[in-house]
């Protein structure tokens, strides 16, 4: 019986999404009104179209073909900025694409199925990991900006069918897409996925990448004096904390330790620029920036590969060992 009456109530859910979504004039804006500086992106990069009227003739009974664009706007990624949803055209496929803070500056982040939905196609391309429905390469599909478990999300939904919604999981700081019927759709777990409360004393630990791999590592048993671990000790740079700014703590070159010898350990280095940047995504993830050593006398920045990935500036770490 519980299971049961948990199930009536995600389906007055989903009839509550879909009388607002289509009772809601709002449902977006027309194209000359899309902010400029996303304009401007979209018409600088050729893999980009803008969604025509034919695109949208499935949607004839719901929208005003007229004046509909699919756009919408909110924090949805929590950082007190305003970030743009809209569905377009890349290389060919329908897109939900999301702007971060689009006001600052404008780059595209893809939405793209998460979970279980990775391995369900809706009956498009069977590489498409879009979370956009389609029919006859039409769209099929009016997003929104919904609130659901305390924060704002973007509401797809697929009329008379379904709705699902995506919302930013800070932990891998990435979207993720569930239907608001799924069994995981729980907002006490949801809640888990976009608690960013910390403190310093959670970086205490050792941090790897992703991939798990065991050298190089950071190692912070002191957050003022952290140090990163090359090959098992042969090599270790000892850091010192400079200062901290917007929740980013910055790191001045120490020492080093190990058997090892620096490329450049005949030149001297200003100790007083920082060299490193640490900032604290969650209890367990750290993203980490490298910005290289730097010359004292010219003040330029040598040895400025990321030690953990070098085609990255900026990598995730996550803490696999307690302090």
């Amino acid at each position: 019986m519980k299971r049961i009456r948990l199930y009536i109530l995600k389906m007055n859910k989903l009839l509550f999404v879909f009388t607002i979504l289509f009772a809601s004039s709002c449902y977006g804006v027309q194209q000359e009104k899309l902010p400029q500086g996303i304009l401007d992106y979209i018409n600088s990069h050729e893999e980009f179209k803008l969604l025509t009227i034919d695109d949208l003739r499935l949607l004839d009974d719901y929208v005003n073909l007229k004046t509909y664009y699919p756009i919408c706007f909110g924090d949805f990624n929590r950082d007190q900025k305003e970030d743009a949803g809209l569905i377009l055209k890349h290389n060919g496929l329908l897109q939900l694409v999301i702007f971060n803070s689009y006001k600052e500056s404008v780059k595209p982040t893809f939405v793209y199925k998460t979970g279980i939905y990775k391995e369900i196609n809706f009956g498009g391309n069977q590489d498409d990991q879009s979370v956009i429905f389609e029919h006859l390469g039409m769209l099929f599909s009016v997003i929104h900006t919904g609130e659901n478990c305390g924060i704002e999300v973007i509401d797809i939904v697929i009329p008379e069918k379904s709705a699902f919604f995506v919302y930013w999981d800070s932990r891998f700081l990435q979207y993720r897409y569930l239907n608001y019927l799924d069994d995981e759709y729980d907002c006490e777990t949801i809640s888990k996925q976009f608690q960013t409360h910390t403190s310093e004393k959670d970086l205490l630990g050792r941090w790897y990448t992703e991939e798990g791999v065991s050298e190089p590592n950071l190692i912070i048993s002191d957050v003022e004096y952290p140090s990163i671990e090359i090959a098992f000790n042969q090599f270790v740079i000892n850091l010192q904390r400079s200062h901290t700014n917007n929740d980013v703590i910055y790191y001045k070159f120490s020492n080093i330790d190990g058997a090892g010898a620096l490329p450049y350990s005949n030149v001297e280095f200003d100790n007083n620029e920082p060299i490193a940047e640490i900032k604290q995504i969650s209890k367990d993830r750290i993203l980490f920036k490298w910005l290289g050593f730097c010359k004292k006398e010219t003040k330029e920045r040598i040895y400025t590969e990321n030690l953990f990935h070098e085609n990255l500036e900026e990598v995730m770490l996550v803490k696999l060992l307690e302090y």
